[in-house]
């Protein structure tokens, strides 16, 4: 039985007589609910945030944030919006392609 939040409320508020478990169930519910809702949408700190992680001229990964809804900082193609004319979308599948038949195991 799906109830609306004005339902909700009126039966934590105790405004509606019901069966108190069934009560009780529903109020649990909703605590769970605002707690799962707090977690994520509360950032996390600075130090705690995922790192673009993409290998360095030093060899070292990148430690700098990424861009927002993103894997790599701006530096390493995290505001990248891909290749739009055909030579450059014609140019990148070369690239992978070349990396795939290296990455390919020897088979003998």
């Amino acid at each position: 039985m799906e109830l609306s939040r004005a339902q909700y409320a009126k039966i934590v508020r105790g405004e509606v007589a019901v069966n108190p478990d069934y009560a009780r169930a529903i109020r649990l519910q909703l605590r769970k609910a605002r707690t799962r809702a707090a977690q994520w949408s509360t950032p996390k700190p600075r130090r705690d945030r995922r790192r673009c992680g993409a290998t360095t001229r030093k060899g070292a990964p990148c430690q700098r944030l990424p861009v927002p809804d993103r894997r790599r900082c701006r530096n390493h193609g995290g505001l990248s919006t891909g290749a739009k004319t055909p030579e450059g979308r014609e140019r990148i599948a070369k690239s992978n392609r070349r990396r795939a038949k290296k990455s390919q195991p020897n088979k003998s």
